[in-house]
């Protein structure tokens, strides 16, 4: 083998190993939710969050920076911006690791369980060559479901999705697109989490729920009161 094929294969493994560029995202909750009411959803009410499908490894689609690799998990940023977004819904929420029996809602105090579930999570990046520089195109799409139990049983399911978009300038050796890949990260959880947003706070049997558990709230305030007083 010559010199210059010699150098010509290094120069080759040098560009297939490429570079391995960690995409940082920030907390995107929806906080602007359109609603019929002008009150949040009243009484307590349990969340639980399922993120894990959110983890993967995003590459260039095109021959620019294909040898990079840009892991992408968002199960951290989707489960505290699904957490800020009820908040803003609901009168009082309490977040919880797993799910509890739709029985011992009543016994701890909840109206209701709100489960929000990550099914897929989908990626395209794009780097296109300039004259003097390379720019970036990111678009991610999420399709999230919603499910919603009172203590008589389920009262809501629905899935949407959301898609995100964001495009800037590579950098220098691609690391640009790690932060393009995060911006349409958190553009698309915004976008999904104010559709499932709105379809809570808008579904009149949600309401319905609330007014069913304050009175039963009144009752046994009621009970307890007349207890305490009697001689």
């Amino acid at each position: 083998m010559s010199r210059f094929k010699a150098l010509g294969a290094v120069a080759t493994t040098v560009v297939v190993a490429g570079c391995t560029y960690n995409v940082q995202t920030l907390s995107a909750p929806q906080l602007n939710v359109y609603s019929n009411y002008t009150n949040r959803v009243p009484s307590r009410w349990a969340l639980v969050v399922d993120p894990q499908s959110l983890s993967t490894v995003a590459k260039s689609s095109s021959v620019q920076c294909i040898a990079h690799n840009f892991p992408l998990d968002l199960r951290g940023t989707f489960r505290s911006s699904v957490s800020a977004t009820f908040e803003n819904v609901v009168q009082e929420l309490e977040v919880l690791d797993r799910p509890i029996p739709v029985e011992a809602l009543s016994q701890q105090g909840y109206a209701g369980l709100i489960q929000v579930r990550a099914e897929t999570m989908r990626t395209r990046l794009n780097f296109v060559p300039g004259f003097f520089s390379v720019a970036v195109d990111a678009t991610v799409d999420l399709d999230v479901g919603l499910v919603v139990d009172g203590r008589e049983g389920r009262i809501l399911g629905t899935r949407a999705s959301g898609t995100g978009s964001f495009n800037g300038d590579a950098g220098s050796a691609c690391v640009g697109g790690a932060d393009v890949l995060g911006r349409a990260s958190e553009e698309a959880i915004r976008a999904v989490l104010g559709q499932i947003a709105e379809r809570f706070a808008n579904a009149p049997r949600i309401r319905e729920v609330n007014a069913t558990a304050a009175a039963i709230q009144r009752t046994t305030a009621n009970e307890t009161a007349s207890i305490q007083s009697a001689p």
